[in-house]
């Protein structure tokens, strides 16, 4: 692996293991006492991400994206501390775990927007399915760590975890002053390139850059509808994180070592998918490496809810961590080849936008739903997966755009 992409995944790696802890503590404490209370959170932090992704795609295509990803990180951080020196004055735990879950939820749908962008600037024709794979193992590498250790980072103070945390995010965001990028021709001259810059490039492009998202989405419609179809695992998990603890919790009567152990299990076999699916594609092919993980995640989903058994859903969950992960791995890989680099902002951003309205679509049907019965609720989510399968499977055998984008060659034109 070269230096500037080594530089990159144990960034992704550091960062992730700053939040994990906490969000796995915060998550379930408050599924546990106020399930409806954490889907509210959540679904804010959703409505906050899709308010400014518009104005920050377009952004995060004129500025330098290494800053972008370190500002998100320090951000991380601030919230944290923020958590430490009042979480003793508060006197309300809950207070801060539902800040903690709204601000990391925030600050993670942007960060990753700007971080799929930035893997392009570490990958070549040859190696970029292996390296949409490493991208993929390196997110979950600290759910890994955090979950395998959720038994000793139960015992520490909260106080602890926070500092942990913030000391984390700092070596996160030096670990990026390591990752080369490629510098656009508006990166001449001030734009962007001090912190004046970025504060006149964003104040231009929050009132100018949405028009121009909204003008790109149009013109790259199909390809943003594909990209958004092979990622509808990723919506039905996020959707799962608030559901799957309510489920652990309240029907399994689990305890936060099994969901640890849950997370653990998903992230492990996360990154066998990030090793194995690059193999899959150059064997089978893009598509056909679709299908295969489509059908698997979808018929775990069905099984899941139907039985209040450890051994079936720790089966599922396992399928789920193959299924999502794969997917990914595979949608990363033909937005790198089929992406110009200096649109990559607009195209993961106009995707992530979509992703994020849905999210909040299935997270707010769930809140007010999760009265008639979490197994009920994951039920009507396999529904919606299932319709998705089928709408992608139309896509993928009828619509030439589509034949054409997974037939294309890696173009590294830009």
């Amino acid at each position: 692996m070269e230096k500037g992409s080594f530089s990159y995944q144990a960034a992704l790696v550091t960062g992730g293991l700053a939040s994990t802890p906490l969000v796995v503590r915060s998550v379930f404490t408050v599924a546990k006492a106020f399930p409806s209370m954490l889907g509210a959170v959540i679904f804010l932090s959703l409505l906050v991400t899709s308010l400014v992704t518009p104005a920050y795609s377009s952004f995060i295509d004129r500025v330098s994206r290494r800053r972008v990803l370190a500002g998100l990180t320090l951000a991380e951080s601030v919230v944290f501390a923020c958590a430490f020196f009042l979480y003793p004055l508060l006197g309300r735990p809950l207070l801060i775990y539902l800040t903690l879950v709204g601000g990391v939820e925030l600050v993670s749908n942007l960060y990753w927007t700007a971080a799929n962008s930035l893997l392009r600037d570490v990958v070549t024709r040859e190696n970029y399915r292996s390296q949409a794979g490493y991208a993929e193992i390196s997110s979950q590498l600290p759910a890994v760590v955090a979950a395998g250790s959720a038994v000793f980072l139960s015992t520490l103070p909260f106080g602890s975890l926070l500092v942990f945390g913030v000391a984390l995010d700092l070596v996160s965001a030096a670990m990026l002053s390591g990752v080369p990028e490629h510098r656009p021709d508006h990166f001449n001259g001030s734009g962007g390139t001090t912190m004046q810059g970025v504060e006149r490039t964003w104040n231009h492009w929050s009132s100018v850059g949405i028009r121009e998202f909204f003008r790109y989405v149009r013109a790259h419609l199909a390809q943003v509808a594909l990209v958004y179809l092979i990622g509808f695992p990723f919506v039905f998990t996020v959707a799962g994180n608030f559901v799957k603890p309510v489920f652990i919790a309240n029907i399994l009567h689990g305890s936060p070592a099994f969901l640890a152990f849950s997370e653990a299990e998903y992230a492990g076999f996360a990154i066998v998918a990030g090793l194995v699916t690059p193999l899959l594609q150059r064997r089978l092919g893009d598509s056909s490496t679709l299908i295969l993980l489509f059908s698997a995640y979808t018929v775990a989903s069905f099984i899941m809810p139907m039985y209040a058994s450890y051994t079936v859903f720790t089966v599922c969950q396992a399928i789920h961590g193959l299924g999502n992960p794969g997917s990914r791995v595979v949608r990363k890989s033909v937005v790198l080849k089929s992406v110009d680099r200096g649109e990559l902002g607009r195209f993961n951003g106009s995707v992530s936008l979509l992703f994020t309205l849905t999210r909040m679509v299935i997270i707010g049907g769930s809140t007010i739903m999760i009265s008639v019965g979490v197994q009920r609720v994951m039920v009507a989510f396999s529904v919606v997966q299932a319709t998705l399968t089928a709408l992608f499977l139309v896509a993928l055998f009828r619509a030439p755009t589509v034949k054409r984008i997974f037939l294309s060659e890696a173009h590294w034109a830009d």
